[in-house]
């Protein structure tokens, strides 16, 4: 109170610590009033002050472990090889462009050719290779939020496990960093800059890809938000081509298309999480005239062999509502996640809606029969049509279809968070089977096996791997009723025990 009217206040004294008083007078103890420009905490213009983009972007090389040389060009690199194909955050033409002004306004001894035109897995971008620029001047021009989200571009390719298989901390000083940078930029303006929505989708990510679903949940109802009063939003059909939305450009109204549907697709893996089911969803459902993300982002994600570049699908097919039939000769990868996920939200949102509406009892088969043969449908469309498992895998996933182990030369990097927690949900299902079907009791058996020797490989990359646990009452034999546990221990060995009631556990 005393802050607000600049009065002093006054209080009864403690009555054994306080000032000795007279017998017929209350002890007293006052409180001056200090102005609030003292207070450099609350009242400091700017609390990300001390944070400079160099000093951010160090954070990088000092989190490299002693057998990696590591800058925060490789954090780009990695963010682009490993996740934009399937997470689409940050637009690829936009940010070439932001790193050639710096390049240019930081007079680089590098020749623009050397900034700009390079290949990139068969995209021709920007690909900050190592010696191209004086990265050092780069940074000295960056901003400070573009320095942040490429700090969060980073943390969203980091490893749980170092080349030389060292396990990694990945809620460490370094997230924290990244983490409290976010809370203060999205809450300190009344219009938060589209940095920060960037940013708050890729925590997102990597909180619920290291098992920590309702800080997920909390970081992106946090990002929507900003995200909303920002405009951020898909197209639709109703939209004129000539006229761009909110007076933005082509290539920002694409960034803007695909930072929702990145949200969107995180918002329905945090809703699978059994812990997070019973929050509402933070996302609206996408009408069926809402547009998929248009290609251009060179995100390289074509599922068929053949050109990658978006030119080559043709205009008419640059803008596909989602009431669309997935395509893979046609439609981009991030386009089919997306489309995906809209099904997965369906799915979700009827199991939702269900335990609302009538609480411990099951639907009638007829209320979601036709989404079951609808996903049933876009499974074998990818498994048919799909020639490259490394984009197709976050689909596959999604419609909760059966994930296949990596083969050894795929950087585990490439791995799509979603692909761990559902080698759960595929073990649980054959579990099921192998009760119910007897006689393929071996091959179920066999595949829950191979499901765990994936998980080996998840462990390395996304820490939800390593901390779900399986344990299932299967009861195959009235007589001996079997149990089922599976985890993933520290030193990322397997193991997969089956025991009967009073035998010793055998693996």
């Amino acid at each position: 109170m005393y802050l607000i009217l600049s009065a002093t206040c006054v209080y009864l004294a403690d009555t054994i610590t306080g000032p000795t008083a007279a017998t017929n007078q209350a002890p007293l103890a006052s409180l001056q009033w200090q102005s609030l420009s003292k207070s450099e905490f609350l009242c400091a213009p700017d609390p990300l002050a001390e944070l400079t983009a160099p000093l951010i972007l160090s954070f990088v090389s000092a989190d490299a472990a002693p057998e990696e040389q590591l800058d925060w060009t490789d954090g780009v690199r990695a963010y682009y090889a490993c996740v934009h194909k399937w997470y689409s955050v940050v637009h690829r033409g936009l940010f070439d462009s932001r790193i050639e002004n710096l390049c240019a306004s930081a007079d680089s001894p590098a020749e623009p050719s050397s900034c700009s035109s390079s290949s990139f897995s068969g995209c021709s971008s920007f690909t900050l290779r190592q010696g191209s620029a004086d990265w050092s001047l780069v940074s000295a021009k960056m901003s400070r939020e573009l320095a942040l989200l490429i700090l969060a571009m980073y943390l969203s390719a980091r490893t749980c496990s170092t080349q030389s298989g060292r396990n990694r901390a990945m809620f460490d000083n370094l997230y924290r960093v990244a983490r409290r940078a976010f809370a203060l930029g999205v809450s300190e303006t009344t219009s938060p800059k589209i940095e920060f929505v960037q940013i708050g989708a890729l925590l997102a990510l990597y909180e619920y890809g290291h098992s920590n679903s309702a800080l997920a949940y909390r970081t992106l109802s946090e990002t929507v938000a900003a995200a909303r009063v920002l405009g951020i939003r898909p197209g639709c059909t109703r939209d004129r081509d000539h006229v761009n939305i909110n007076g933005i450009s082509a290539m920002e109204q694409e960034q803007n298309s695909a930072l929702w549907w990145s949200s969107f697709i995180i918002d329905q893996l945090i809703h699978r999480d059994d812990a997070s089911t019973h929050l509402p969803f933070i996302l609206e459902s996408p009408e069926p005239i809402t547009l998929l993300p248009e290609p251009g982002q060179c995100s390289t994600g074509r599922y068929q062999s053949g050109p990658s570049s978006s030119e080559s699908l043709g205009g008419s097919n640059r803008k596909l509502p989602v009431s669309a039939s997935v395509n893979v000769a046609s439609m981009e990868s991030f386009q089919i996640s997306a489309k995906v996920a809209s099904l997965l939200h369906r799915a979700l949102r009827h199991n939702y809606e269900t335990r609302m509406r009538m609480p411990g009892t099951l639907p009638p088969v007829e209320t979601f029969a036709p989404l079951d043969q609808e996903i049933r449908n876009v499974t074998a469309t990818l498994l048919k049509d799909a020639t490259d498992w490394r984009y197709a895998l976050d689909c596959f996933a999604m419609c909760c279809s059966e994930v296949s182990a990596p083969d050894k030369e795929l950087s585990c990097r490439e791995l799509a968070v979603l692909a761990a927690p559902t080698c759960f949900l595929v073990v649980k299902v054959y579990t099921g089977l192998r009760s119910i079907c007897p006689e393929e009791y071996q091959k179920c058996q066999d595949a829950i096996l191979d499901k765990y020797k994936s998980l080996r490989i998840f462990r390395c990359r996304w820490g939800i791997a390593g901390t779900s646990t399986i344990i299932t009452v299967l009861p195959t034999n009235p007589c001996f009723p079997l149990y089922t546990v599976g985890l993933l221990t520290d030193n990322m060995t397997c193991l997969f025990t089956l025991y009967r009631k009073d035998d010793e556990p055998t693996k």
